[in-house]
């Protein structure tokens, strides 16, 4: 799947994945932006706003295509690029290193394309705190052009995984 694809599924559930996220944080899914210039340096395709009650959050979205759901228990964070741009694993390890809140949503659609089969809400900060964003198996994109850092969900502390939603959640049809 290319980067365009990508975006296109993306795109395609920002909305509705806005929803669970707002009632989680208890806001307005409008209060979510898009920042480019975040997401390119700093993990961020949303960006939700520090408040009085909260530190300002980036959340890096990832939906994947239901032919992935033999994967629900993985996620994966791009771990080599043959251009040399910083990958997601390492603007992860910087953006937490510097302080910052980070929290990845997880995603896979239904086979069919009308839903998403399961949502993870992922604390990044927890996993690089307790080790475990060195623990991760390798696997190679198809074209062999980069390499994925995989992340076992069972094996994540328990205070990594926020959120688990699955198709039978309403906000994510």
């Amino acid at each position: 799947m290319s980067f365009r694809d990508d975006m296109k599924l993306e795109d395609k559930w920002r909305e509705s994945i806005k929803q669970t996220l707002a009632a989680h944080f208890r806001c307005d899914p409008q209060d979510f932006i898009r920042n480019h210039t975040l997401d390119l340096f700093g993990s961020a395709d949303l960006v939700l706003g520090r408040t009085e009650d909260r530190p300002q959050t980036r959340i890096p979205l990832r939906v994947r295509r239901g032919a992935y759901l033999k994967y629900s228990d993985e996620f994966t964070l791009r771990l080599s690029r043959p251009d040399g741009r910083m990958t997601e694993w390492e603007k992860v390890k910087a953006v937490v290193t510097a302080g910052k809140e980070v929290r990845a949503v997880y995603a896979i659609e239904t086979v069919n394309g009308t839903g998403i089969s399961v949502a993870h809400l992922i604390d990044l900060n927890a996993l690089v705190q307790s080790g475990e964003i060195n623990r991760y198996t390798t696997k190679p994109n198809d074209d062999e052009s980069s390499e994925f850092a995989v992340f076992k969900l069972t094996q994540a502390p328990h205070s990594a995984i926020i959120i688990e939603v699955n198709e039978e959640d309403t906000c994510l049809k």
